[in-house]
Order: structure tokens, then C-alpha cells, then sequence
């Protein structure tokens, strides 16, 4: 018997939190699996991220991962791991002992 539209979306979902199949949502390691996000956003910014997949022949998921990796690259660029701020950033609680 055929499967349901619900029953192929529960599968496909399953597949990608596992990383197991399908477009990887970001340039980390798909093996990493994916998280799922609803973002209301005005109309405004969803057409220009429309436009901005269109033009970079890309899907929309596509462009948002790639617009928050290179924000996140541009404020880690000059921190040091090891360092408080890299910490902060992070969201580490504890400060991390130094290992050499």
C-alpha cells in the first residue's frame, strides 16, 4: 500500500535529523544530523532571501546557512580558542583549562 504524505514527511525528516540522506542544510559535517527551525520573518526579508536563492542558484535553507556561517566566521576570526572572549562567544559557562 501506498504511503501517506504524512507517513514520506515523518521518514524524510528522520532521515535528515539523522544525516543519513538528502541536501546537507549547511557546509558542517552532515553527519551531524540537522535541527529543524520556524522563523517568522517580514515580507520584505523573505522575498529578498527568495531573490538572493534565485540568484545564487541555491535554496532558500541553503543561503540562510551559508549568511550565518560567514557571520559566525566574521566574528570569530580574530579570537583565540583558548581565550575568554572565544569562551564567551561560545557560550562555555566554565572557562576551559589550557592544554599544551
Amino acid at each position: 500500500m501506498a504511503k501517506s504524505s504524512a507517513e514520506r514527511q515523518r521518514e524524510y525528516r528522520k532521515r535528515l535529523k539523522l544525516g543519513q540522506s538528502g541536501p546537507s542544510l549547511g557546509t558542517d559535517d552532515p553527519g551531524q544530523g540537522n535541527k529543524f527551525m520556524t522563523l517568522p520573518v517580514s515580507v520584505g526579508v523573505y522575498f529578498a532571501l527568495r531573490r538572493l536563492a534565485r540568484h545564487q542558484n541555491k535554496s532558500m535553507q541553503g543561503v540562510v546557512a551559508e549568511l550565518i556561517e560567514s557571520a559566525d566566521k566574521a566574528v570569530t576570526v580574530g579570537f583565540d580558542p583558548d581565550s575568554l572572549e572565544w569562551d564567551q562567544y561560545m557560550g562555555s559557562a566554565v572557562r576551559r583549562p589550557v592544554t599544551k
